[in-house]
């Protein structure tokens, strides 16, 4: 089984993260172990708070779907603090600025003193970053060399896990996921996997990548606002900032030592470079001037998806380049066939999301009514049996049942946020100046019915659902058939498999994990290409 450690910094990667487990619920991943270590000064940042809000949702979801192609594979997630990191360093609060960092650990010397002023601005050494660098890479840097004299990242878990796996003689990949814009990601990535490479580089088990993310945030021209005294940038110049991303992934590029081509022995064994090809038009819905409160975008599924590709046996080594999405003179609009492994890709979401639709439009209203109908209703009664021969009622047993409804609710909350993160992700993904939608991936109109819909009258619902709509495009062809939320009601009250298994399962615990797999037969698709017109 392939291991898989995700080091991720900054704040840019948790949005990844988000894609990475869409990907996982559909079963994209498989026969592997991934371990994620979200590494970000800002953990209190909307994109740190809801990567881990749905994390947290996907493990209570795989415990329920586990046998399945659902959920398929177990992620770990481990938070080394940033905070704990600065404390092994022995930074204090009050030293967090370049000018009192390195005064503390160089015993700062005049000369110092001088280079400093003629690098930055007195305000920018003084300048504390309490929350997050934001924009400061700079300031990283500086505090990245002194993780490293420190032995600070000899502290860290991940560390100390690739020491594990690599003393028990097992292949590992080690991935640096960061950014070429924002601080922490961009000041702490690319040392950090040139630190891991320079500590296990003779290992012929340690593989080391990166995934390389490319600004596709708006940012509004800057304007100055009275501080004191005198005048200050209020937001970021989004010219220079693009400028400056540019000009890190080019340095990059041209450092023989860092991306490995051919035999020629380097940092990374594959790099990733992800973006769009215009940077300058991208739109303010995606705004990052408000902070890291960024929603999904399609770059981010992109990520998810490189580290898909490092799962693959064969690979290329070397730099692997997903530059170009869409442009004026390009790609009019983005679905499954510009995605890496479309049909595949394809495939399993649209599995995953008719499932989500069965979930959302049927089974969350049946298990949330509480009322005598309950215990009549055809699959409860197929599910638990009849308590008598001339009587259509339901021989519940309540522990059992109050497990089923407590799982199913799980999964249904799950389900729902595997939609809304679908439709951020198409309709934040925008291009040009009128912020134009670009992305053709499901009937968002249909998404938002099923997300938004009242779940009391579900039998109604069931007599109008047809889930075909959740892939319906005009841009390109449609699966050619697909059941109803009603067959597929009516096909789980005639499935042998399930009849009376709440009466055989003497705790409980299975009852959910068998009917979603169940659901999940029934709504799926077969591959795209075989289902054309």
């Amino acid at each position: 089984m392939r291991k898989l450690f995700l080091a991720m910094f900054g704040g840019s990667p948790a949005r990844a993260e988000i894609c990475m487990y869409l990907n996982a619920a559909a079963g994209i991943y498989q026969d592997c172990d991934i371990r994620c270590y979200p590494i970000d000064k800002d953990t209190e940042s909307p994109n740190y708070i809801k990567a881990r809000d749905f994390y947290l949702q996907y493990r209570e979801f795989r415990k329920i779907a586990v046998g399945s192609e659902l959920a398929g594979v177990e992620i770990q997630r481990t938070e080394p603090l940033f905070d704990e990191m600065l404390k092994n360093a022995n930074i204090a609060p009050q030293q967090e600025s370049i000018r009192y960092a390195l005064a503390a650990h160089k015993g700062m010397r005049g000369e110092d003193g001088q280079l400093l002023d003629i690098c930055y601005t007195y305000a920018e050494q003084e300048d504390k970053l309490a929350g997050g660098y934001y924009g400061k890479a700079n300031m990283g840097a500086v505090i990245n060399d002194i993780f490293v004299r420190e032995k600070v990242y000899e502290k860290l878990d991940i560390y100390k896990d690739i020491q594990t796996v690599l003393s028990g003689k097992n292949s590992l990949d080690v991935v640096i996921i960061c950014s070429s814009f924002g601080g922490t990601g961009a000041s702490l990535g690319i040392n950090f996997g040139e630190y891991l490479y320079d500590k296990f580089k003779e290992d012929e088990n340690f593989h080391l990548h990166c995934i390389h993310i490319q600004p596709y945030f708006y940012f509004p021209d800057p304007i100055f606002i009275q501080d004191g005294g005198g005048q200050r940038e209020k937001q970021i110049d989004y010219k220079q900032f693009y400028a400056k991303s540019a000009a890190v992934t080019s340095v990059l590029g041209e450092r023989e030592d860092l991306i490995k081509k051919d035999t020629k022995e380097a940092v990374f064994d594959r790099f990733y470079y992800i973006g769009q090809e215009v940077l300058d038009k991208v739109s303010e819905r995606n705004s990052a001037a408000g902070g890291q409160d960024n929603n999904i975008h399609i770059i981010d599924m992109l990520v998810s998806l490189a580290v898909q590709d490092i799962l693959r046996e064969k690979q290329n080594k070397g730099t692997q380049l997903y530059g170009y999405l869409y442009s004026n003179d390009g790609t009019s609009y983005i679905s499954w066939q510009q995605m890496p492994r479309a049909i595949g890709f394809q495939t399993k979401h649209a599995c995953m999301m008719r499932f989500c639709e069965f979930m959302l439009d049927c089974m969350m209203p049946l298990f949330q009514e509480n009322d005598g109908n309950y215990k009549t209703e055809a699959l409860i009664v197929h599910l638990f049996g009849t308590k008598g021969f001339f009587k259509n009622e339901a021989d519940i047993r309540e522990e059992i049942n109050n497990k089923l409804r407590d799982d199913m609710r799980v999964c249904c909350d799950f389900c729902r946020s595997y939609m809304q993160y679908w439709i951020e992700l198409e309709e934040n993904t925008r291009y040009g100046d009128d912020g134009e939608g670009v992305t053709r991936f499901f009937n968002l109109e249909e998404l938002k019915r099923i997300v938004n819909a009242p779940k009391s009258d579900y039998k109604a619902v069931w007599e109008k659902t047809d889930n075909l709509e959740l892939t319906r495009m005009t841009e390109y062809k449609n699966y050619e058939k697909g059941d109803t939320c009603c067959d597929i009601y009516a096909l789980l009250c005639r499935e042998k498999e399930l009849k009376e298994i709440a009466r055989r399962d003497k705790i409980g615990m299975n009852v959910a994990g068998a009917l979603i797999r169940k659901i999940y037969e029934k709504c799926a698709v077969e591959d795209y290409d075989t289902r054309l017109d």
